[in-house]
């Protein structure tokens, strides 16, 4: 297809779904265009023309032909009333952008952002938007959304939600305010950055906080120390190990991670895998596998526990084992050691390992996109899966999986053609650009921004 050709294509499915939500909408004997269509939001919301032109210009080369469409998002961005939604349109510019245009476009986010009236939402807002600007001034903007937060009430601990997406400096510096903080707060602060900064005393220090303030029944804490449990050293890992059982039956999920983090730091942890029922183990030895003395062995203990499976089980299996599997190559084993599937099934296990296997990724991708046409339109979300490897779908396979996908973006009900939770524009722009290059996605954002003017 020539970039004429799909944006043309783009250009139809947009007009259809226009078309098709007017032919949707109850006339309650209101004149066309008056008090219906006012009160739906519109298939042309400037957030998802937003959020539409932004995935169409991030999957562009540098260029003018790029700068121009993300100046067309920035100002359908600019142009969206919430202002939540608009601080997040204008933040996901300032990443793709950088540089000073980037922080420009962080401070309009910013700015937005404060507007926002509940306090504790704003103060989470403004940890979120710390990760775009300059340290000196992500910095100052944590340091206010923290006291934001102590003073309506909310938990100064919400920084570890946020914190790995600091710029270094960021983390560093803000190290002293959260050994400041009270208790719990204190405890999921510092464990946030601890992660962030991968300092071994940093993370030792935020382990003896969360280990001095465990409320297992407090899902803040589970959370906060399975997210630690890859960083710790080998004492701090095996008193995670000892206070696990607190936790009552979220316990298998933390010895989970904790085997493979022993694993990698030379302890097998057999008696942490001798409490977990059977499922859980071949979990944990999966994960295990990039760490493991002997590879072939524990490939062939976890082969036979899938073998030994039932059918169902041991499909579940595949996508608890298969990243392990995938990342170390073996991505085929696995699928020999899982036997035969139904094509929904073989589907499923191809598109999923070809994501994390990529060194077989063009071959598993190119047996997936027939089984995924073969469910076309019926089911357009099968082959939605598989646009993230569109760059290795043969063109006559991509035109075809442009053309089913196209369809559904002109008949979803929901009015999410340009951007939303199912089959919409935003999310082809993988597809679009294996297709017709740079100029297919330009022609595409061109005809969002000209067909945007008369969406109802």
């Amino acid at each position: 297809m020539s970039h004429e050709a799909t944006a043309l294509a783009v250009s139809a499915a947009l007009v259809e779904a226009s078309v098709n939500q007017c032919a949707r909408r109850e006339d309650d004997d209101a004149p066309v265009g008056v008090e219906p269509i006012d009160r739906q939001k519109r298939i042309a919301d400037e957030r998802d023309q937003a959020r539409a032109l932004t995935a169409l210009g991030a999957a562009m080369a540098a260029g003018p032909a790029r700068a121009e469409v993300l100046a067309w998002a920035t100002d359908a961005a600019r142009r969206t009333t919430n202002v939540e939604f608009r601080g997040d349109g204008l933040l996901s510019l300032a990443e793709i952008i950088g540089g000073e245009a980037g922080y420009a476009l962080a401070r309009e986010a910013l700015a937005a952002y404060r507007t926002t009236e509940n306090a504790e939402e704003r103060a989470h807002q403004m940890l979120f938007v710390a990760k775009g600007l300059p340290p000196e001034e992500g910095i100052a903007v944590v340091r206010e959304a923290l006291r934001s937060l102590r003073d309506c009430g909310g938990d100064p601990g919400d920084v570890e939600l946020f914190a790995r997406r600091f710029p270094r400096a960021v983390a560093e510096a803000l190290w002293p305010d959260a050994e400041a903080l009270p208790g719990p707060a204190r405890a999921r602060a510092l464990a946030g950055l601890a992660r962030a900064l991968s300092d071994p005393d940093r993370v030792r220090a935020a382990f003896a906080a969360v280990e001095q303030h465990i409320e297992p029944y407090d899902l803040n804490e589970r959370w906060t120390l399975a997210r630690l449990v890859p960083h710790l050293a080998a004492p701090e890992a095996r008193r995670a190990a000892a206070l696990a059982p607190r936790f009552g039956e979220q316990a298998t999920e933390l010895f989970e991670g904790l085997i493979p983090r022993l694993s990698a730091l030379g302890d097998p942890a057999e008696d942490l895998l001798e409490t977990l029922p059977e499922a859980s183990r071949v979990r944990a030895l999966a994960r295990s596998l990039p760490f493991a003395a002997e590879p072939a062995r524990l490939r062939a203990w976890i082969d036979e526990a899938i073998r030994k499976a039932e059918p169902l089980d041991r499909y579940g299996l595949l996508f608890d084992v298969g990243p392990w599997f995938a990342a170390t190559g073996d991505s085929y084993a696995l699928l020999a050691a899982v036997g035969p599937l139904s094509d929904a099934g073989r589907l499923s296990a191809l598109g999923f390992l070809a994501r994390r296997d990529s060194a077989h990724a063009p071959e598993l991708a190119r047996r997936a996109l027939p089984l995924a046409l073969r469910f076309g339109t019926a089911e357009p979300n099968r082959l939605l899966d598989l646009v993230p490897l569109a760059r290795y779908f043969p063109a006559e396979g991509a035109a075809a999986a442009l053309g089913f996908l196209l369809d559904a973006v002109a008949s979803d009900y929901r009015h999410a053609a340009l951007a939303g939770d199912g089959v919409s524009l935003d999310k082809l722009a993988p597809l679009i650009a294996a297709l017709a290059g740079d100029d297919g996605l330009a022609g595409a954002a061109r005809e969002v921004v000209q067909i945007a003017a008369w969406f109802p």
